[in-house]
């Protein structure tokens, strides 16, 4: 899972909240994403650690990805290893970052092929640092 030349642009303590039942049967009817799927079903509603790369969305618990600091070079290795994390989102893979609402919380939507996940900010500032975060690692990508 470690890439080289991959480094750290943000990381933050969130929720996984997949609350549309379409979203998840999406997320384990298709094929490309089955195993991460699978692991997005099994963690819906689980607090854990974002972490965002030039490369990808990694979530996750434990405190390996708790303790990664931005500017340094990623190393999943031993997060990989111990089990702490849970799926990752490659940036090529996004389709599109969008704003939600659940509860009090603003949501970060990741739209990919294989279905949205949803990550909840208690607060609306942490929401925007993601999406700006999110969005100038896609541009450099060329994606956005």
């Amino acid at each position: 899972m470690t890439q080289t030349n991959e480094t750290v642009l943000m990381a933050g303590f969130t929720t996984f909240i997949n609350v549309n039942l379409k979203d998840v049967a999406t997320l384990l009817t298709h094929e490309v994403g089955s195993k991460r799927a699978e692991a997005a079903r099994k963690n819906l509603g689980q607090n854990g650690h974002a972490v965002l790369t030039n490369l990808r969305f990694v979530f996750g618990k434990g405190k390996r990805l708790k303790k990664v600091s931005v500017g340094e070079p990623a190393d999943f290795t031993e997060a990989l290893a111990k089990g702490d994390i849970v799926f990752d989102i490659a940036l090529d893979e996004m389709i599109s970052v969008t704003k939600g609402k659940q509860g009090f919380s603003t949501t970060l939507n990741i739209d990919t092929d294989d279905g949205t996940y949803k990550f909840a900010f208690m607060k609306k500032a942490k929401f925007a640092l993601w999406e700006d975060a999110i969005n100038k690692a896609l541009s450099a990508l060329g994606q956005a």
